[in-house]
């Protein structure tokens, strides 16, 4: 069973070209369960185990600027908490709670874009799209050893893309994802 609760605010300023998102949000999951793993000498060992409560709290904040015609940039920051009540090692019985990761989700991921759109060419649309998306250590499960943690060190990611709109249906793009 999950709880979720959400508070934020959407701004509209500067004659509607800027604008501001603010999100927080909580969420307690009951009675959780962690995915315990360990290598044996005949392979591999995997292990649900009750983990108690889980709380996730964290707060996104995105903005788009419109400076002048033509011109987008856009952003967001966002973070990602959590907290165990417990996180008992079935076989160590030793409490984890405060070395384990939240599966699959970076703690931080932030991303900024700035897209143009070209005077119009009379027979089409061309814009212009460059993104950067980063993310903080991801972890994808539990320690397989006392020494080897698996996961993802931290990254980003850049997309371009150049576009021709507004022929006829259809619609021309270039892009190459992931730079």
């Amino acid at each position: 069973e999950v709880d979720s609760f959400e508070l934020g605010f959407k701004s509209g300023f500067w004659d509607r070209r800027a604008r501001l998102n603010v999100t927080a949000f909580y969420a307690l999951n009951k009675d959780a369960q962690i995915q315990f793993n360990r290598v044996t000498g005949s392979g591999w060992e995997v292990l649900l185990a009750n983990a108690g409560d889980a709380d996730i709290y964290g707060a996104e904040v995105e903005y788009v600027l419109r400076p002048v015609e033509g011109l987008e940039l856009r952003g967001g920051l966002g973070i990602t908490s959590f907290e165990y009540s417990e996180d008992i090692n079935p076989w160590t019985g030793v409490d984890e709670k405060d070395t384990r990761h939240l599966e699959f989700a970076p703690k931080y991921n932030w991303n900024i874009s700035g897209r143009y759109i070209f005077p119009s060419l009379g027979f089409a649309t061309a814009s212009a799209r460059v993104d950067y998306v980063g993310y903080s250590d991801i972890g994808f499960n539990t320690s397989i050893s006392d020494d080897y943690i698996v996961g993802q060190s931290p990254y980003g990611l850049v997309h371009l893309r150049l576009a021709l709109d507004d022929i006829g249906v259809k619609q021309a793009t270039i892009w190459r994802d992931p730079v």
